[in-house]
C-alpha cells in the first residue's frame, strides 16, 4: 500500500533519523566512559612484569659450610676454588649475604672459620688472616685484623672424628646398603639416654634416586637407623653425593644437613622436623655462577609435522581444544584484564622462552640447565654431563623451517679428558630429554656447522671439528651425517680455520677428501696471518641475526653500502713484552719519528714561541692490537692498534668484550693512563652510491656474487669513545626482522646493565657542527663521552654481579627484544624494547570501551541502512 509521505526528507535522511543517530552514539559512548573502568592492556610494555634475578653463592660447588647462631644461618665457601663466601637461612635457603673475601683477584681463599665468640667468621687469604666477618650481615668488620691474633673456633668432637671411619663403620653395620658419604654432628651434653653421635648417610637407590639414613650413636658406640628420607635429588641429574655437613642443636631434637653434590647441587636436609613434608626444605644449583653460552627456545613451541601424523578424529579432536582454547583466550582478554600466562599474550607473542645455558664449572661437573623465562628463572631440566669432560659445546639448528620439530633440537658436544673421544647428545630444548647419543674418536679445536642437514631422525646439523693437528671429523658421528658431508663436500669446496694464540697463527684450511683410514677428512692451507702478538680472543658474526638491509640511508638520500661478510672475523691481539721493548728503542716499523729519535731531543722548556715539541717520553707503546680477518683467504682485512690499554691488571682480571653486529664492531678496553673504560668502533662500507645513481632508468654496477679471494679490503670508518663506569661484557638487541633501532648493551663493573642507541656510537658523527643532512640521520657533533642515562639502566635497581656475558633474542613483536646476562654469581633476565613500542597498545588504552564502540558503529550502521531504504521508498512515493 502506499506509505505516508508526510514525513520530511533532508537528501535522503530525515531530520528525525539525524537526531536520533546523534542521541544513540552519544548514549552509547556517555554509558561506556561511566561504567566501564579501564583497563591494562594485554600487549602494553609492561616493564619488570617476566624480569628477574637468579642470585647464587658465586663460589660453585659447596666445599666447606658453617651452622651459625643456633642454625639460623649456613655459610658457604669453596676455598681453594673461589673467593666468594655466602650465607643463606636454613629455613628458606635466601641468601641473605654474600662477599667476595679476597684482597684483589690475585690471591685466594684458602680457609674460613668461625671466631671464638662465635659472632664474626675468620677469612684466611694465602694463609694470613685477612678479615673478620659479621656472620649475620656479611660486613667487614675493619678493627678486628690479623694483628690482634683473632681466634678461631677449635673443632668439636664431630669434626675431629675421621669421616672416612664413620663411613666404613656405617658399611659394616648394614651392608644391604653402600653409603657413598657421611656427615657427622655432636649434639651439646643432655640426658644420658641422648645420643652421643648422630650420623647421615646416603646411598643410591635403583632408580638412581637419593636415600638419606640417620644413625645415632649411644655411648657404647652401638649404632642404631632411626630414619630413611627419599630425597628429590638423582644422581643423573644432580650427580653424586660427595659432602654432607651436619649440626644438632640440643639434646638431638633437631638435626640440619648440607648435601652438596658432583654436579653443584646443594640441597638443605632437616629430617628431624615432622612440620616439614619433605625433608629437602630448599635445593639450589650453585654452578649457574659459571655459565658461558645461553641459546633460546620458543616454550610454546608447536610443530606442523607432528600433526600429520594423526588420524582424522585426532586432528578433529585437537582442533576442538584449539577453538576452545581460541575462545577462552579472548574471553579472558576481553574481560579479564592483564594476562601473564603463556595461555594469553606471553605464548602470542613468543615472551616465553627456556634458556638453555651451558656450565662449565672448576669445581663440579659440566651440566647444561633449561631455564623458564616465564616462571621468575625456575629450571625446568637439567643435564649432567660426563665426569671427564673438559669442555663442551652448545650447537642449535639453524636450518631447519621454523615450523618443524628439528627447530627445538640441541647439539650438546663435550670433549672428553685423556683422549677419550667426543660425546655428543641430541637434546630436546624444551623438555631436556635425550634423543639420541654417541662418542666420536676425536678430539676439538673448534667446530664449523657444515650448512647442511642430513636425513637423520633427530639432530640434523651436521659439524666439522678440527683438532690441534688439523685433523677435520664430522658431528654427530652416524651415518647419515657422514653421507650429508660428503656429498657437500665434493660438490663445493669449505674453508675452515685454526689458530693458535701463543703464536698469533691465523691458518686458513681447505677441507678436502678423506683419508685412507676413513675416519678424517684431509686439509689444503689456503693462507695464513701471523699476527705478531699474542690472541687474546676471536669474535664472530652472530648467528642469528636478522640484516633487514643491505644499505644505509643518508640524510640526502644517498646509500652507503654496508661490508656484509659472513666469514669476518674480529682478532683481539695483546702484545708482547720484546715488542714493547722495541717499540722504545724506535725498532718496529710502526714506531713513530719521536720515538726512535732520542739524541736529538731538546729539553723541555727549550723551545721557541709557538714551537710545538714532541716528547718521545710521554708516547706510550700499543699494547692492544684489533685485527679484523677473512677467515677464508686469510687476508688482513684491517688493524688498529691501541696504547695504554689493559687485558690484565693486578685491580682486576679485564677482558675486551667484543660484538659483531652487521657491518659494526664494538669492543671496550680499560685505559691504564686515563683509568677509565673506551669504547672502540669500527664501521665497514662497500662504497655509496649518490643521490641521484639509482633511479628508475639508472642502476649502478654492482656483482652478484662476493669472493674472499678477489674482493677489495672494506672501507673502515673508526671512532673510540669513553665511558665513567668500567665495562666487563657487551651485547646487542636482537629482533624478528631488524627494522627495530640497535641498542648496544653494557655490563657494567658496579652491576648495572646500560642500554644505548647505535646511533650515539656512530663514527660518522662529525666533529664540528652537523649538516642538515647530518642531523636528518640524529647524528649529533662527536663528543668522546659517553654519557649515562639513569632512564637507559635495564636492570633498574637490581645488581648483577661478576656477569661477563649479554645475549638477546627476538620474540614474535618487532619492537621486543629479550636479554639475559650471565657468567658470574647472578643471573639477570629483561624484556627490552629498542624502538619503544610501535606496535604495542599503551597501558591506558580501554578495549572494552573500543569493542563497545565498534559494535555500537555496526549498529548505527545497520540503523542508517534500513533508513536509507526507507529514505528511497518515500521518495519513490512522493
Amino acid at each position: 500500500g502506499k506509505r505516508n509521505p508526510s514525513t520530511k526528507t533532508i537528501g535522503f535522511i530525515s531530520r528525525d533519523a539525524t537526531a536520533t543517530m546523534t542521541r544513540f552514539t552519544a548514549a552509547i559512548l556517555l554509558l561506556a566512559s561511566q561504567l566501564l573502568r579501564p583497563i591494562y592492556s594485554l600487549h602494553a610494555d609492561e616493564a619488570g612484569l617476566n624480569d628477574f634475578l637468579l642470585a647464587s653463592s658465586g663460589h660453585g660447588r659447596v666445599t666447606k659450610a658453617l651452622f651459625i647462631h643456633n642454625n639460623d644461618l649456613i655459610v658457604t665457601a669453596s676455598p681453594e676454588n673461589s673467593c666468594y663466601v655466602a650465607a643463606r637461612n636454613i629455613q628458606s635457603g635466601g641468601l641473605v649475604w654474600r662477599l667476595n673475601a679476597c684482597s684483589n683477584e690475585a690471591l685466594s681463599l684458602k680457609d674460613v672459620g668461625i671466631s671464638a665468640s662465635g659472632d664474626s667468621l675468620i677469612v684466611v687469604d694465602d694463609g694470613v688472616i685477612v678479615k673478620s666477618i659479621d656472620a649475620m650481615t656479611g660486613n667487614v668488620i675493619v678493627d678486628e685484623q690479623s694483628g690482634r691474633g683473632s681466634r678461631v673456633k677449635t673443632r668439636n668432637k664431630a669434626q675431629v672424628m675421621n669421616e672416612v671411619k664413620i663411613l666404613s663403620k656405617l658399611n659394616q653395620i648394614d651392608s644391604a646398603y653402600h653409603y657413598g658419604a657421611a656427615g657427622v654432628c655432636v649434639p651439646s651434653a643432655g640426658n644420658v639416654d641422648d645420643p652421643s653421635l648422630i650420623a647421615l648417610a646416603t646411598t643410591i637407590r635403583d632408580d638412581g634416586k637419593v636415600e638419606l639414613h640417620v644413625y645415632e650413636f649411644n655411648r657404647q658406640d652401638n649404632a642404631s637407623l632411626t630414619r630413611k628420607d627419599l630425597l628429590d635429588l638423582n644422581v643423573s641429574t644432580n650427580g653424586e653425593v660427595l659432602d654432607i655437613f651436619a649440626s644438632c642443636d640440643d639434646n638431638a631434637k633437631r638435626v640440619s644437613a648440607l648435601i652438596s653434590t658432583s654436579g653443584g647441587t646443594s640441597a638443605m636436609i632437616i629430617p628431624n622436623d615432622a612440620s616439614l613434608p619433605n625433608p629437602a626444605s630448599w635445593t639450589h644449583e650453585e654452578t649457574i655462577t659459571s655459565l658461558k653460552t645461553v641459546q633460546f627456545f620458543d616454550r610454546d613451541f608447536v610443530t606442523v609435522e607432528d600433526s600429520l601424523h594423526y588420524s582424522f578424529k585426532e586432528r578433529y579432536r585437537l582442533q576442538m581444544m584449539g577453538a576452545l582454547s581460541f575462545f577462552g583466550k579472548m574471553k579472558a582478554r576481553v574481560l579479564g584484564g592483564k594476562s601473564t600466562t603463556s595461555n594469553g599474550r606471553d605464548a602470542d607473542f613468543g615472551f616465553g622462552k627456556v634458556a638453555v645455558a651451558l656450565s662449565e664449572s672448576n669445581t663440579s661437573q659440566h651440566r647444561v640447565f633449561g631455564i623458564d623465562t616465564l616462571n621468575k628463572g625456575k629450571i625446568v631440566w637439567s643435564l649432567l654431563l660426563n665426569e671427564g669432560t673438559t669442555k663442551s659445546y652448545l650447537v642449535k639448528d639453524q636450518l631447519s623451517p621454523s615450523t618443524s620439530r628439528h627447530k627445538s633440537e640441541l647439539l650438546v658436544v663435550s670433549e672428553l679428558k685423556d683422549g677419550k673421544g667426543v660425546e655428543w647428545k641430541c637434546v630436546n630444548g624444551i623438555t631436556g630429554s635425550i634423543l639420541e647419543e654417541g662418542v666420536a674418536d676425536c678430539q676439538i679445536s673448534k667446530i664449523f656447522p657444515l650448512g647442511v642437514l642430513s636425513n637423520e631422525k633427530h639432530c640434523r646439523q651436521v659439524l666439522l671439528t678440527i683438532d690441534e693437528e688439523e685433523n677435520v671429523t664430522v658431528l654427530p658421528s652416524t651415518e647419515g651425517a657422514f653421507t650429508a658431508a660428503n656429498a657437500e663436500l665434493s660438490r663445493e669446496p669449505f674453508y675452515l680455520h685454526s689458530i693458535d694464540h701463543e703464536r698469533g697463527s691465523f691458518k686458513s684450511l681447505r677441507v678436502d677428501d678423506q683419508n685412507k683410514e676413513g675416519k678424517h677428512f684431509q686439509t689444503t692451507i689456503v693462507g695464513e696471518a701471523n699476527i705478531p702478538e699474542k690472541i687474546v680472543d676471536v669474535a664472530y658474526a652472530l648467528s642469528e641475526e636478522k640484516i633487514q638491509s643491505p644499505v644505509t640511508i643518508m640524510g640526502d638520500d644517498s646509500l652507503l653500502l654496508k661490508y656484509l661478510n659472513p666469514h669476518l672475523a674480529v682478532v683481539i691481539s695483546e702484545g708482547r713484552a720484546e715488542s714493547i721493548e722495541s717499540f722504545e728503542k724506535g725498532t718496529l716499523p710502526f714506531a713513530s719519528a719521536e720515538a726512535s729519535s732520542t739524541s736529538s731531543k731538546k729539553p723541555l722548556g727549550a723551545s721557541k714561541p709557538g714551537e710545538v715539541v714532541h716528547d718521545s717520553s710521554i708516547i706510550s707503546a700499543p699494547s692492544v692490537f684489533v685485527t679484523l680477518i677473512d677467515t677464508v683467504s686469510a687476508r688482513v682485512l684491517y688493524r688498529i692498534s691501541h696504547s695504554d690499554a689493559a687485558i690484565r691488571s693486578q685491580e682486576r682480571d679485564a677482558n675486551v668484550p667484543i660484538v659483531v653486529s652487521e657491518n659494526w664492531i664494538y669492543y671496550s678496553f680499560w685505559n691504564q693512563r686515563a683509568k677509565r673504560s673506551e669504547i672502540g668502533v669500527l664501521s665497514l662500507y662497500d662504497g655509496m652510491i649518490e643521490k641521484y645513481g639509482m633511479t628508475a632508468f639508472k642502476s649502478p654496477v654492482q656483482d652478484t656474487s662476493f669472493s674472499s679471494f678477489e674482493a677489495p679490503k672494506p672501507i673502515v670508518l673508526h671512532k673510540t669513545f669513553s665511558i665513567g663506569k668500567g665495562i666487563v661484557s657487551m651485547g646487542i638487541t636482537q629482533t624478528t626482522l631488524g627494522m627495530s633501532s640497535k641498542n648496544v648493551l653494557f655490563g657494567l663493573e658496579n652491576g648495572q646493565i646500560y642500554a644505548l642507541e647505535r646511533v650515539f656510537l656512530d663514527p660518522r658523527r662529525p666533529s664540528s657542527e652537523p649538516t642538515v643532512s647530518e642531523k636528518a640521520e640524529r647524528l649529533s657533533r662527536y663528543s668522546p663521552l659517553v654519557p649515562l642515562l639513569p632512564r637507559k639502566m635495564v636492570s633498574y635497581s637490581n645488581e648483577v654481579e661478576g656477569m661477563t656475558s649479554i645475549s638477546s633474542t627476538s620474540t614474535n613483536l618487532e619492537s621486543q627484544s629479550l636479554m639475559i646476562a650471565f657468567g658470574g654469581p647472578d643471573v639477570y633476565f629483561t624484556r627490552l624494547s629498542p624502538s619503544k613500542g610501535f606496535d604495542l597498545l599503551p597501558e591506558s588504552f580501554n578495549k572494552e570501551l573500543l569493542i563497545l564502540v565498534v559494535f555500537g558503529l555496526i549498529a548505527v550502521t545497520g540503523w542508517l541502512s534500513q533508513k536509507k531504504k526507507s529514505a528511497f521508498t518515500d521518495l519513490g512515493w512522493a
